[in-house]
């Protein structure tokens, strides 16, 4: 799994950028705007408090930020420092209350590894290959047609991915993780605590996978694509539900913490990959299409 680094403070590739431009304006509510590019990076760390990030393709070799907000000046300032081939965007307030909206608009090449966190902000990502480490408290995920590691979770948030290829390790804890046309090219899991979790793939895994929810749905939907491998489900006897168009060719069950479990398994067309589906008391579904 891709995990993000920073780089030392020797410059190894020439960065460019261009002087940050500020329309001024200090009353609350009038739209201030940041405009920055940069040349030469491969690792982007993205901070926000509030506001929400969209990232979408260069169709050059520069990487664009366009940040526009209705915070006052007086206690709020967008910056960015960069290492190297490393860059840093973040929000930064001063005072107790400081009342407006943040919006950044990143346009960014391939190949860039991305880090990004928020408390509340949203992150929409479109069209990028490169890594991606993305948390939030109460934002929204979405992804779309992106390509490679991407881990991304949530508090209380929605993760809705689409047209993804890569290593997945998706999660949220109150919130649904919904993935639609998912090519899987390693281990990979998607899970939540109270909210559904639904995985189409494009096509059949050859990959270790885990879909999972503790009071939800956990789907795994094969899209018509054939059904390969050792499939293990996992429910609450008492409470959750399993349900598969297959036999089972092994029925049990297991105790843990004084709760007693189904666990019900099955193998076709060879043993690999090893696909779990799993829940406490809500369902753990198996579908054909």
């Amino acid at each position: 799994m891709y995990k993000t680094s920073i780089y030392p403070g020797i410059l190894v590739l020439i960065l460019v950028f261009s002087g940050c431009k500020l329309f001024d304006g200090d009353d609350e509510g009038e739209q201030l705007e940041a405009e920055w590019s940069f040349t030469g990076i491969e690792q982007l760390t993205i901070s926000t408090v509030s506001g929400d990030c969209m990232v979408q393709p260069a169709d050059d070799d520069t990487l664009r930020v366009d940040v526009s907000y209705t915070f006052p000046e007086s206690c709020f300032e967008p910056r960015y420092s960069h290492v190297g081939s490393a860059l840093e965007l973040q929000e930064v307030f001063s005072g107790v209350a400081c009342n407006g909206s943040s919006h950044w608009v990143i346009t960014i090449p391939d190949g860039i590894d991305i880090e990004f966190s928020s408390a509340s902000g949203n992150l929409t990502m479109t069209d990028h290959q490169g890594g991606l480490d993305a948390s939030t408290a109460s934002g929204e995920i979405s992804l779309d047609n992106v390509d490679g590691a991407i881990e991304a979770s949530t508090a209380s948030g929605k993760v809705d991915v689409s047209q993804a290829v890569g290593e997945l390790q998706l999660s949220s804890a109150s919130g649904d993780v919904d993935c639609e046309g998912v090519a899987i090219t390693a281990a990979s899991s998607f899970s939540s605590a109270s909210g559904d979790v639904s995985v189409v793939v494009a096509e059949s895994p050859s990959h270790d996978v885990s879909v999972s929810s503790a009071s939800g749905r956990a789907v795994m939907n094969y899209n018509g694509n054939p059904v390969t491998g050792t499939f293990v489900f996992t429910a609450r006897q008492d409470l959750g539900t399993i349900v598969s168009p297959y036999t089972f060719d092994s029925e049990t069950t297991f105790t843990q913490v004084d709760v007693i479990y189904d666990l019900k398994t099955f193998i076709r067309g060879g043993a690999t990959p090893s696909i779990t589906i799993a829940t406490a008391s809500g369902t753990a579904e198996l579908r054909l299409n």
